[in-house]
């Protein structure tokens, strides 16, 4: 494809899939063939949010995956997800856009909120996602406005997993994203803890 924008809503053949620089590829369709992000391209599942099918998928450094998710939406359909048939190959430098699309952001329930951004069926090169110029380790957590999420780029069940769970492939995959609480929430959680144990523990006179 050359620069603009692709719109996959139907079936696409077994045809390889190229984004190249100022180019983005969505839908909410299928694509047979391998498809690849070439720095400066983006991958936006959906039209808004929907479930996007590809094969094997690889992201370039510089590359975008835009992820969008809805805070004001049913848990079943408030966030997207990539289906990958094949390998996912993730270079370094690869970029994470994640947007809430909601017009009133509503906060996500912390540690029970778990979206699957990708589903592969094969393996994952190990490489990381990028957001706001920091490389985001497996199990490391980042912001998007005020919600903190954690990143889990090999996780083996789909149990707990919110978003379009009649897409997923079997013996499968996901890049999951967890809701998790603030650091100064789970400061004045443990503080509340301590302070409970503490009163327990005083002597009564």
């Amino acid at each position: 494809m050359a620069a603009g924008r692709l719109s996959v809503n139907g079936s696409l053949g077994n045809s390889a899939v190229a984004v190249p620089a100022a180019a983005e590829l969505n839908g909410s369709g299928s694509i047979a063939g391998p498809v690849s992000i070439a720095a400066g391209g983006t991958l936006a599942p959906g039209n808004s949010i929907a479930s996007l099918a590809a094969g094997a998928t690889s992201f370039a450094s510089g590359a975008t995956f835009a992820y969008e998710v809805d805070s004001s939406a049913a848990l079943a359909a408030a966030a997207d997800l990539l289906v990958v048939s094949g390998n996912l190959d993730i270079a370094a430098g690869s970029l994470l856009a994640l947007t809430d699309i909601a017009g009133t952001t509503a906060p996500f329930v912390e540690n029970t909120t778990v979206f699957a951004m990708m589903n592969y069926s094969g393996s994952w090169s190990g490489g990381l996602f990028t957001s706001n110029g920091t490389p985001l380790a497996d199990g490391s957590r980042f912001a998007v406005g005020s919600q903190q999420w954690k990143i889990d780029y090999n996780r083996t069940s789909a149990a707990g997993l919110a978003n379009f769970t009649g897409d997923y492939l079997p013996n499968s995959s996901f890049v999951a994203i967890t809701a998790v609480p603030e650091p100064s929430t789970l400061v004045l959680t443990a503080l509340g803890v301590g302070l409970a144990a503490w009163a327990a523990r005083r002597p009564r006179w």
